[in-house]
């Protein structure tokens, strides 16, 4: 991939020297190596510019061609390295007191994203997902610590590809109206993942529920599962799903494209009016 695609900017979370939060000498360096190496290519290559990504910061992550006209596009930097953005502005450390290669998963260091353009609002955290064990021996949700910090979006991403991942604090936090994932594994979305994601109990909202694939298998297997109902038919052929915002944020679209060649012939279509725009 470092050899076709051109970026001008990228974001890592350990950048520059990978210690924090677990100083290098703490934990298995060959990813961390296998990483700075490409990134010298590219800085060298092609004059990458590179940042570390910083909690709390809005539009870090920013527009690079007329800004001016989208005054209402914001990106906000909700968690990174075990740290997550508060509602009043503060960052708190999921992992304060844990910061040993034997007490911290890479998955808990995910960076997330809370993106907003009008009224429309998208939420994406990687692979944010973890239960560190506690110094009192008890275990911290770190999904369902951040629920307490988020409103209600109208599109998620799913943490973890959903493998055994979104707690129901995290999926009533956030009462998405499209939960997507984009993954091409029969394995992720895993039954408990959309049984949370699926709950009435959780919120009462019709939902869409958009994997890039869910395949024969998996029907068979979970055959009369409630959650069923809320997935999207096209992802039963895989596909690409493509998020759609229209100007000024008011509706967005959910799109499946073929993936059977790069035709991009549509197969499925979703429209919907943005959360603050529509009545709940």
């Amino acid at each position: 991939a470092a050899d076709t695609l051109r970026f001008d900017t990228a974001f890592d979370r350990g950048w520059p020297d990978f210690c924090d939060p677990i100083p290098d000498g703490l934990c298995d360096t060959d990813c961390y190596v296998h990483m700075r190496k490409v990134y010298d290519y590219l800085i060298q290559r092609d004059g990458l510019k590179m940042q570390k990504f910083n909690v709390g910061a809005v539009n870090q992550v920013a527009m690079r061609r007329n800004a001016a006209e989208y005054p209402s596009f914001s990106v906000a930097n909700i968690t990174g390295n075990g740290k997550i953005l508060r509602r009043d502005g503060s960052v708190r450390d999921l992992y304060a007191g844990l910061h040993d290669a034997k007490r911290l998963n890479e998955n808990g260091m995910s960076l997330g994203l809370l993106v907003k353009y009008g009224p429309f609002s998208f939420y994406s955290a990687g692979d944010f997902s973890d239960t560190p064990r506690l110094l009192d021996c008890t275990r911290l949700n770190v999904e369902a610590e951040l629920a307490k910090e988020l409103d209600p979006v109208d599109v998620a991403k799913v943490n973890h590809h959903g493998h055994h991942s979104m707690p129901t604090e995290l999926v009533a936090a956030l009462r998405a109206r499209v939960w997507t994932a984009c993954v091409w594994d029969q394995l992720h979305m895993t039954a408990d993942t959309l049984e949370h994601l699926s709950d009435r109990t959780a919120y009462p909202d019709p939902r869409l529920i958009a994997p890039g694939v869910f395949s024969p298998l998996r029907r068979f297997e979970d055959a009369g599962r409630d959650y069923l109902r809320d997935i999207a038919p096209e992802s039963f052929d895989a596909g690409h799903v493509v998020l759609n915002v229209a100007p000024g944020g008011k509706t967005y679209s959910i799109i499946y494209v073929t993936a059977d060649d790069e035709s991009m012939r549509v197969t499925g279509a979703y429209d919907f009016a943005s959360r603050a725009t529509c009545k709940i």
